[in-house]
């Protein structure tokens, strides 16, 4: 989130954040702040009915440039989860199998393994690895 939304979503729980982010100087977190807009902007773009499959490809890359820039690691499951659904919706059964892996790979690795998410991004691969198979065989 930007640092507006971040701050004003503190002060529910009386917390001041005085992490790197929220503290760094205005014109770095502005640039922060404008790339997590963008983010959210792509990602909105991503699940448009309209948006074709070469597009969708072209911005999961440039979102993906975006995380790295901006170190969000621990966002990258929940990221790859949605990637996996915006594929699946195109029936790229191999590129939504794809991100289901990375999906679960990021869960395991920074929320309960054994949890709800994990556990359905766990029951979504196997899914979409039957749907890779049944293509592979022509049996869709």
């Amino acid at each position: 989130m930007p640092t507006a939304y971040r701050q004003r979503s503190f002060e529910n729980w009386s917390f001041k954040c005085t992490c790197k982010l929220c503290t760094a100087a205005p014109e770095p977190r502005a640039v922060s702040d404008a790339n997590r807009e963008k983010l959210a902007d792509l990602y909105s773009e991503m699940g448009e009915p309209t948006t074709s499959l070469s597009k969708l490809l072209a911005l999961v890359e440039e979102f993906e440039g975006i995380v790295d820039q901006e170190h969000l690691e621990v966002k990258r499951g929940e990221y790859y989860q949605g990637f996996m659904m915006f594929f699946a919706g195109k029936k790229d059964w191999v590129s939504a199998l794809r991100y289901a892996e990375k999906s679960l790979r990021y869960t395991e690795m920074f929320s309960d393994p054994d949890g709800g998410f994990s556990g359905g991004v766990r029951n979504d691969a196997q899914f979409l690895r039957e749907k890779v198979e049944q293509e592979a065989t022509g049996e869709i």
